[in-house]
């Protein structure tokens, strides 16, 4: 399992697509979790989780949980984090144990 990062939500949209249409190798299997800031420049996560859900619901690429993470502790914002297409949130600062129980949750093999 490896991992990617994104400074923005328009380059995770990009990531994202660009992994869709890899030669089959090594970076060729999709994402299978998208842990997503809700604060990013350009286009935030609220933004890009509703752009991603959007290509989900026509099929341009498959189904990927997309979990919040924010340090925001509003109620307001954390259900802005569900409106916007994410499954769930985690609260800044995130902490090793809680990552490894989202991974364990969704299914996802880790090679510790």
């Amino acid at each position: 399992m490896g991992s990617d990062s994104a400074f923005n939500g328009k380059e995770a949209i990009t990531k994202v697509l660009e992994r869709q249409s890899q030669p089959c190798g090594e970076k060729c299997r999709n994402y299978e979790l998208i842990i997503m800031d809700c604060n990013m420049p350009l286009m935030n996560g609220f933004e890009c989780t509703k752009k991603l859900r959007e290509m989900m619901a026509s099929s341009l690429i498959p189904e990927i949980p997309i979990i919040g993470c924010t340090a925001y502790v509003s109620e307001d914002k954390l259900q802005q984090c569900i409106l916007s297409g994410m499954n769930e949130t985690l609260k800044k600062p995130v902490q090793k144990l809680h990552i490894q129980e989202m991974l364990k949750k969704y299914g996802i093999k880790t090679n510790k």
